[in-house]
């Protein structure tokens, strides 16, 4: 059985939300020239998507803002919550001092399947990239699902009785141009506005 853990909740009127990460991810939307195409579930969702590519997944925070923050920041409108199921640890995380707390202001969770079962009893929506870093290199241009068996959404929305939303970020992978030699990836330091 797997027990329910505690997931800190969201305070988007303190002014690192508005004043921070929200006008810094409205100001990459512009600058990628993102839309939205598509009808957003209003309550708990499971999104499955491919995992982006770079060093920094900038397609995935801005996926984020579109589909859940968007409307209340700039019109008012209702607040969802959407959070993003990711691992902790990672030496991009030891190398850039202070990322590993932004990551967790901006709502990332541990992926384990009690932490993504407590998102979903408290109303959150939940987005999954059941592929991982496999799927985040530059060799995935080509946006093929690299899955391997990893279908623990499918027990979350069985067990919770919430939908699946496939969710397609075109062009997450273009904004960091790369190249891999052997098993070293090496990509372009500043995202294209692409």
């Amino acid at each position: 059985a797997v027990e329910s853990q505690t997931v800190a909740a969201l305070d988007p009127g303190l002014w690192r939300y508005r004043f921070g990460y929200l006008a810094l991810a409205r100001w990459m939307s512009r600058y990628h020239r993102v839309r939205v195409e598509g009808t957003r579930p209003s309550g708990p969702c499971i999104y499955v998507t491919h995992h982006g590519a770079g060093y920094l997944n900038v397609d995935l925070a801005i996926a984020v803002y579109q589909l859940a923050w968007r409307d209340w920041f700039e019109t008012g409108g209702p607040l969802r919550t959407l959070r993003i199921a990711a691992s902790k640890g990672n030496p991009l995380e030891r190398a850039i001092p202070g990322l590993a707390a932004v990551k967790r202001h901006a709502g990332l969770i541990d992926p384990s399947e009690a932490s993504c079962l407590r998102v979903l009893e408290q109303g959150d929506q939940l987005m999954i990239t059941p592929g991982g870093r496999r799927e985040s290199s530059p060799q995935s241009r080509h946006y093929r699902l690299r899955w391997d068996d990893r279908y623990g959404f499918a027990r979350l929305a069985v067990r919770t009785g919430v939908p699946v939303v496939p969710l397609a970020v075109v062009g997450g992978c273009s904004p960091y141009a790369g190249v891999t030699v052997g098993k070293l990836s090496l990509w372009s330091p500043l995202p294209l506005p692409v």
